[in-house]
């Protein structure tokens, strides 16, 4: 009986209280860097994203989401910078894009603020040249190439206004060898 009672406090009494149950559809853009070891590669290879997040608001702290991102970055950068196995003196062309599917977590503070991360599945499109000679079939840029995975996370925050927010991010989308840095300006549509 006393179970019972405390279930009928929690579902009854407090948890409308902090409870703000919501659908949300997000829409954003902005810029995009690859991130790695090496300074002159997070110099050379930049870009643009783009993508929509879907997600339900739990309650006003807690959201589960997932979404669609690309990330398509560009540059060019000597040989010897990229670690080819071409002459020192070559140039290597990147251009790179990534089709992000993601899944995970929103933590929000004071209204404004939040924190998020979880899990990214990238699909890679590369086209690797040297010289203007497309050698993106190589071997050596097999890492490149085909799907990988990992973490996501990031810190934003926004301006709510009636059903609409306006919000700015910037996240982290890690991958085996390096690492996609975007940062971004949108429109959450709150249901």
């Amino acid at each position: 009986m006393k179970l019972l009672l405390q279930l009928f406090l929690i579902l009854i009494v407090i948890l409308p209280t902090v409870s703000r149950s919501e659908l949300y559809l997000a829409a954003m853009g902005g810029t995009s860097k690859l991130a790695s070891d090496n300074p002159e590669l997070d110099s050379a290879f930049k870009g643009q994203s783009y993508g929509f997040m879907a997600g339900y608001q739990l309650i006003s702290l807690f959201a589960l989401e997932m979404g669609y991102k690309q990330n398509h970055v560009k540059g060019t950068v000597r040989a010897r910078v990229f670690n080819s196995s071409a002459l020192a003196n070559d140039q290597v062309s990147v251009d790179m894009k990534s089709n992000i599917t993601m899944f995970g977590l929103r933590l929000t503070f004071f209204t404004f603020v939040n924190i998020f991360g979880g899990y990214a599945s990238h699909a890679l499109d590369t086209t690797v040249k040297i010289n203007n000679t497309d050698v993106s079939n190589n071997r050596e840029y097999d890492s490149l190439q085909g799907s990988d995975g990992g973490a996501y996370y990031g810190l934003g925050a926004r301006l709510p206004l009636m059903k609409f927010d306006l919000f700015g991010e910037v996240s982290a989308f890690q991958l085996t060898s390096t690492a996609f840095i975007d940062a971004q300006v949108g429109l959450r549509v709150r249901f």
